[in-house]
């Protein structure tokens, strides 16, 4: 299992964890865990997380009809994705083959507001994953 799995994998405890402490599901409280444990993940990038995080939820989780029903699988595939992007995992669009154009115009533009606070080889890396998607 590697890191992306994994996290999906604990994403998931997450969310099987609030059903079992509560009697009543709040999948918006569960995205907000699910968001703030995404954060941990990417250490020395905490700001650039938080605003991938927050894209999250808003394009994903706050429309949805169905917020007991949050996060779907597909909703925890954008957000592993995007661990995987900050992360710099090799063969990274394995996980991002979900993302919409939308999706990779709004990363590069939220990662170009925080660019002078990455690390260069990181930068570099997401750059070229925004040029190779055309969301620049």
């Amino acid at each position: 299992m590697n890191s992306i799995e994994k996290f999906a994998s604990d994403v998931e405890r997450i969310k099987k964890h609030y059903r079992a402490e509560h009697q009543a599901y709040d999948g918006e409280e569960v995205c907000n865990q699910m968001a703030a444990f995404f954060e941990q993940q990417n250490r020395g990038l905490e700001s650039l997380a938080h605003s991938y995080a927050s894209y999250w939820k808003e394009a994903y989780i706050l429309p949805s009809a169905n917020m007991e029903d949050e996060p779907t699988q597909e909703h925890v595939a954008v957000l592993s994705g995007m661990l995987a992007l900050l992360q710099d995992v090799e063969d990274s669009w394995q996980f991002t083959e979900c993302f919409t154009p939308e999706d990779w115009k709004q990363l590069c533009h939220l990662t170009n507001y925080e660019a002078e606070d990455l690390p260069l080889e990181l930068l570099s890396s997401l750059m070229k994953n925004f040029v190779d998607n055309q969301a620049v």
